[in-house]
């Protein structure tokens, strides 16, 4: 046995993948040729190429053109269940998952349509893998207008009823001024509901300090920057905000050369609620376990870190505090008795 067994072996939370980067490519390509979009664009060739080797200069251009072959509402169903047997394979037992309602509603679908397709596909997963799932509605930056209607969709009894948890914004942070969601962050604190921001992506520090400054979020992704600004981490650590990390990202947007670069240790030892996300894992071709090993052999975290870090993807979530405490009492327990199994003669 073996630290990548034991990983393998680790039941996990991700409360930062997205629907889209799930997805096995396999999946994409029959649901193209199911809706013949082959016939429909041209050099479909190229298209192909694009996801078979992504620029990864150029992901909005991809996630836009898988989006656009989404026509029927048990194409969105083969979408998530595809996804929950994926994270079945990898012990994931939740996860929160971002979906762009930008490229995953197609025109002319009502919110009823599109949360049923969603919770379709949910239930098909929770029922026949044991993956519970549930949904971060998300708007991409570049697109301020769809906020409000989509914080509309996030508090209403039928997103609410069907597993939508958050409201979130996803994309480079130069894309529209983060003053451009300030209303609708208000509104979402004043109807309690829980949102999730995306930055650093495009301007590191300064996209994380104004982010904290005028939004607000419950929850970061990336927020690359903020260990090299006293002002921004002291914010962070002063709000308790929870950060969600992605290390492939890191690596393919050209922050950093090799994993082993990035800062994960100095971050943890400033900041308690950190957690691992996967988020584009099929297109970066790093799934959640490999994060986590390369957390361990690249980033250098000892077990006892990893097993935080692990711990705080529960703590984090928008799961109740009873759920929460439930889930960790069973992982906790689960991970000593792994510890035994697959750790212990390697540690002796």
């Amino acid at each position: 046995m073996s630290i990548e067994s034991y990983i393998q072996a680790m039941p996990k939370v991700d409360i930062g993948v997205s629907l889209q980067g799930a997805v096995r490519k396999e999946t994409w390509l029959l649901i193209a040729e199911q809706n013949e979009i082959a016939a429909s664009v041209k050099n479909f060739s190229k298209s192909l190429k694009r996801l078979e080797n992504p620029d990864y200069t150029q992901l909005d251009p991809l996630l836009e053109m898988l989006g656009s072959w989404i026509k029927y509402p048990e194409d969105l169903t083969r979408l998530v269940y595809d996804m929950g047997v994926t994270f079945s394979k990898q012990n994931i037992k939740y996860a929160e998952v971002l979906v762009n309602v930008a490229n995953c509603v197609p025109a002319g679908w009502t919110f009823d349509k599109f949360i049923t397709a969603l919770s379709d596909g949910k239930d098909r997963v929770e029922r026949g893998w044991g993956v519970r799932l549930n949904w971060i509605l998300a708007v991409p930056r570049a697109e301020p207008r769809r906020a409000d209607d989509t914080l509309r969709w996030v508090i209403s009894a039928n997103g609410r009823k069907n597993g939508v948890v958050a409201f979130g914004v996803i994309g480079p942070d130069d894309a529209q001024p983060a003053g451009q969601f300030e209303r609708t962050f208000s509104t979402a604190h004043k109807k309690e509901a829980k949102t999730v921001l995306q930055t650093g992506i495009s301007k590191g520090t300064a996209g994380v300090s104004e982010a904290l400054d005028i939004l607000h979020p419950d929850r970061l992704l990336d927020a690359w920057g903020v260990i090299e600004d006293e002002a921004s981490l002291t914010k962070v650590v002063d709000n308790k905000t929870p950060i969600s990390i992605n290390l492939a990202r890191a690596v393919y947007s050209g922050w950093i050369k090799d994993y082993g670069d990035y800062p994960l240790r100095q971050l943890m030892s400033s900041v308690e609620d950190i957690s691992l996300n996967a988020d584009l894992a099929q297109i970066y071709h790093v799934d959640l376990n490999q994060m986590y090993l390369k957390a361990v052999q690249d980033c250098g975290l000892t077990i006892d870190e990893l097993e935080m870090l692990a711990l705080n993807a529960i703590r984090n979530s928008f799961l109740s505090d009873e759920e929460k405490r439930t889930m960790l009492q069973e992982f906790k327990q689960t991970y000593a008795e792994l510890r035994q199994h697959h750790l212990q003669s390697s540690m002796e």
